[in-house]
């Protein structure tokens, strides 16, 4: 997922300017949200490697295009507010994922650990 991510993110970035950040917002969000749910289902390693790829593919689209498309919806006069927000919802997701992932595989499966990015996948593309 990590080396997905980083290999992929400035070819991501160059992508959404070219063809329309809506339009591969989209797109990364359809990857991540269906790869998420591919790992979920996932039922042996290898899969699972190749299916966090992809998903890893999907974040490094979508990861980028967050700021602009923040400071395109409301103005270069609030992007200091934006990219306050898009700072505190990363920093509150790197700091509770661990945690949340420890709750998640206690209570339920680790399947669920892929399996709780569906929903709100889906929500984020209903939103965009």
């Amino acid at each position: 997922y990590t080396l997905a991510l980083a290999v992929f993110m400035i070819t991501g970035s160059k992508i959404a300017d070219r063809y329309g950040r809506k339009k591969i917002m989209l797109l990364g969000l359809a990857l991540f949200g269906g790869f998420s749910a591919a790992c979920m289902l996932s039922t042996s390693l290898p899969a699972l490697i190749v299916f966090r790829f992809f998903q890893g593919l999907g974040g490094a689209i979508i990861t980028p295009i967050v700021l602009p498309m923040g400071i395109e919806i409301f103005g270069k006069a609030h992007m200091s507010q934006i990219a306050s927000v898009v700072g505190a919802v990363t920093a509150l997701a790197a700091a509770g994922g661990p945690p949340t992932g420890g709750v998640i595989i206690e209570y339920a499966s680790w399947r669920w650990v892929f399996g709780i990015n569906v929903p709100l996948t889906i929500v984020a593309f209903l939103i965009i």
